[in-house]
């Protein structure tokens, strides 16, 4: 929603004709005028002032006219949504509703089964094709059914089956469907098959010390898949039990897993001796990291990688992962001949007891174990989260030089660090309780881990020409890195730094960041304040070192108005005759712009 109604704009040649166009009336250049806000041209810098249609935060001082219009009037819900994951989710649903009203969502959409009618269709096209709903579940079709209505449970498939003319008394007669009497739906009942779930997994948890597989629950004393699926699988049964994964899924070597899946493939490598190294990265000017990593003696490096969803996986996050999956793949496709890629997906852990899933994983994973693989160094790690506070204090005094000195807090290890923002909310607090005395550097970010939020910009946004801003989207992961990456000298400094360190390690600097520093090194950067002599020398320094010409390409502005291929468009339409009134309304820019498009020095560089 925008806030700001007008503003201020003083008339000139550029925005002349297109006020007039507006029905203001000219009175003379450089007068001051009152415009309201939704007559700015669509890519105007003016600042303003909105609020998310979603939570109602306001937008940040330097959001522009140009945003608002991008984002909210040039789509066709018209509404703003903030960066937050909540707001951008309502936004992507409103568009779905959008195209659903319009008849253009398919079943590709992670949405498409948000809407009932949608759903109704699916069920009306089983019917069709089968007469009833029995046996489902052994139905590929079917199963893909069930499965829809147990993530949305606000359908029943009771309900919405009668609707379509099923006779009630079979839907009462189909026990595979779990909902043969209404009263099972009763939320009293639900409420007493939790807890007769929930006894009977923490009596397995008791034995075994983690938590059960889908089909070791099914087999419990008292428990059948009908129950389980009934309050929606286990994974929903876990969540609701409150089940912290950081406290179940440690394998014996001491390692926090990420999931169930991660943790038994752990623990059978553990306990068949292979040597592994977890988060490793397999691509050297990437940031992707793989599950497990093995060394053959021969120099093979193998990576195994565990891949969670795939592309019959609904939603919104899986839609994500199957993207970040198939970007990966690629990457080990162009590596093939430098690395090995194994790979185990998530399918062969469901449904399967623990000793089916060792069984499965000795087959597939029966070649590395017959490999001659280098020793490592297999150190077993205590997680700091399981520590008491006497244990957490010894494990930090291993990093004082003599037990009185104050460490580096970014010399600790990251689970340390974790553990201690954890429990006792800031470093200088722990420090105070255990009489050490905080000192001005024992907080400072090392330039090192600058570097790493460095690699994650470029991974994710694919240069470092805005830092700040994903550094500002990300602040719960970099907390505090603004202000050090001021006190490293500012983000020039940070940015030349890491492109050095680049320039060493042979690691590749992409077009956009190569082109930062050449208009450093010409004095074309828009913020010329601030930079200095020393920071243009040390730019020249590392495109000489990258054997890149400076002085003779020509500097790229990061803000151009068009693309290379509406620069030539322009210049063709110019040949063909269209006048300059013709050019700006077709291309909505003002008659200066289009003649620094033909004749000016802005776009020479493309021909």
């Amino acid at each position: 929603m925008m806030i700001t109604q007008t503003v201020e704009i003083i008339w000139n040649n550029r925005n002349k004709q297109h006020y007039l166009s507006k029905n203001y009336i000219f009175t003379k250049i450089g007068d001051t005028f009152s415009v309201s806000v939704f007559d700015l041209p669509n890519n105007s810098t003016i600042n303003v002032k909105a609020k998310c249609d979603y939570c109602g935060d306001e937008t940040p001082p330097e959001f522009t006219y140009g945003d608002y219009y991008r984002q909210a009037l040039s789509s066709p819900v018209k509404t703003y949504a903030c960066n937050k994951p909540k707001c951008n989710f309502k936004k992507r649903f409103d568009m779905a509703s959008y195209r659903q009203q319009r008849g253009e969502l398919n079943e590709k959409n992670p949405f498409y089964f948000h809407f009932e009618e949608n759903v109704m269709k699916l069920l009306k096209s089983y019917l069709n094709e089968n007469g009833n709903l029995h046996q489902m579940k052994n139905k590929t079709k079917g199963n893909r059914i069930l499965n829809i209505f147990q993530r949305h449970q606000e359908f029943d498939i009771i309900e919405m089956a009668i609707r379509l003319g099923y006779e009630e008394q079979d839907l009462r007669n189909n026990p595979l469907l779990g909902l043969s009497r209404k009263e099972m739906n009763s939320e009293h009942r639900q409420n007493e098959q939790f807890e007769e779930v929930k006894a009977a997994i923490l009596e397995f948890m008791e034995e075994h010390k983690r938590f059960p597989t889908y089909e070791e629950a099914c087999m419990l004393k008292g428990m059948n898949t009908a129950k389980l699926d009934k309050l929606g699988g286990i994974h929903a049964v876990r969540q609701r039990m409150g089940i912290n994964d950081s406290t179940y899924l440690i394998d014996d070597r001491g390692w926090p897993n990420k999931s169930s899946y991660e943790w038994m493939v752990a623990q059978f490598l553990i306990h068949n001796n292979v040597p592994y190294k977890r988060e490793q990265r397999p691509f050297i000017n990437n940031g992707h990291r793989s599950d497990f990593t093995f060394y053959t003696e021969e120099g093979l490096t193998i990576h195994l990688e565990l891949w969670g969803y795939d592309e019959t996986s609904g939603g919104i996050v899986a839609e994500e992962y199957v993207e970040k999956k198939a970007r990966k793949m690629e990457l080990y496709k162009e590596h093939e001949k430098e690395i090995q890629l194994v790979s185990l997906k998530r399918s062969m852990f469901e449904r399967a007891t623990y000793d089916q899933i060792q069984s499965e994983l000795k087959r597939i994973l029966g070649p590395i174990l017959k490999m001659k693989l280098k020793e490592l160094e297999q150190e077993v790690m205590i997680p700091p989260t399981m520590l008491s506070n006497e244990q957490l204090l010894e494990e930090f005094l291993k990093y004082s030089i003599d037990g009185k000195t104050t460490p580096l807090f970014w010399d600790l290890t990251n689970n340390l660090r974790v553990a201690i923002l954890k429990r006792f909310k800031s470093y200088e607090v722990f420090l105070k309780q255990n009489n050490f005395q905080p000192n001005k550097e024992s907080t400072n970010v090392p330039i090192e881990y600058l570097f790493e939020a460095c690699e994650a910009c470029i991974n994710e946004d694919g240069s470092l020409l805005n830092l700040k801003s994903y550094l500002e989207r990300n602040k719960n992961r970099f907390k505090g890195f603004i202000s050090k990456a001021r006190n490293n000298g500012g983000f020039f400094n940070v940015k030349l730094s890491f492109f050095s360190n680049c320039v060493e390690k042979g690691i590749t600097i992409f077009e956009d960041d190569q082109m930062f520093l050449i208009g450093v090194a010409q004095k074309k950067i828009t913020n010329i304040t601030r930079q200095n002599e020393e920071q243009r020398l040390f730019a020249i320094d590392i495109l000489e070192k990258l054997g890149v010409d400076y002085q003779t390409i020509h500097f790229r502005h990061f803000n151009l108005r068009f693309t290379d291929e509406e620069v030539r468009e322009i210049r063709n339409c110019k040949k063909k005759g269209v006048t300059y009134a013709e050019l700006t309304k077709k291309f909505n820019a003002s008659s200066s712009t289009i003649k620094e498009v033909l004749h000016g020095p802005t776009y020479s560089h493309i021909v």
